[in-house]
């Protein structure tokens, strides 16, 4: 019993002296780096990119809600360039994204804010392989007033978009090119409160 009692002893001393270490020395930057990698991993890095493009809201209609600046740069990050006009007495901030991600390669990106809301949003120039989707005999199915979703979901996503909702511009244009079926054609579909007003033919309105 004695020896059991002193070893007893001497296992509650080890814990009390590992206690008063611990006391004396207490780790200091590991929980600080558990922190830091903990929120790096909750912010997803910004990127320019055909699904955040899509994010990013114009109010097409009336009960719509525009995206404001912040939320374009938590999709988008830093703008590459800003410009700052006046129209109509109002500021226009225009913000320009040229390095884009592989699903708009090729592509610039714009953004225009009014008191730091969107009321248009486009990009130029991406490239998206040979268009074999569009066909003359596609074109004469297609119904006006079909909504940008269904022609995108229809042809696959434009070269070029360009998205205005404000109370004095409120159309949507799709761009598409590279298309198999008409080589050196340039086919666009051209949308007002995101219903489709038109279909142009290198320019020209098709009848």
């Amino acid at each position: 019993m004695q020896k059991f009692i002193t070893l007893l002893g001497v296992a509650l001393l080890a814990v009390i002296v590992a206690a008063c270490q611990s006391q004396a020395t207490p780790p200091v930057t590991q929980p600080n780096v558990t922190r830091v990698a903990s929120t790096k991993a909750s912010q997803p890095t910004p990127k320019v990119s055909l699904t955040n493009f899509s994010r990013i809201q114009v109010a097409i209609k009336a009960e719509d809600h525009a995206s404001s600046i912040e939320q374009v740069r938590a999709l988008f990050g830093k703008p590459d360039q800003i410009q700052t006009t006046t129209n109509d007495g109002q500021t226009v901030k225009h913000y320009v994204w040229t390095e884009t991600d592989s699903s708009l390669a090729g592509a610039d990106v714009h953004v225009w804010l009014i008191d730091g809301t969107v009321v248009d949003k486009a990009y130029h120039h991406a490239e998206f392989g040979r268009n074999r989707e569009l066909t003359q005999d596609a074109l004469t199915k297609l119904e006006t007033g079909s909504t940008i979703e269904k022609v995108i979901a229809r042809f696959g996503p434009p070269n070029a978009v360009a998205m205005a909702g404000t109370a004095h511009d409120n159309t949507q244009i799709l761009t598409y090119r590279n298309i198999q079926a008409l080589p050196q054609t340039e086919i666009g579909f051209v949308f007002k409160q995101n219903q489709l007003t038109a279909t142009l033919k290198n320019g020209q309105t098709m009848s």
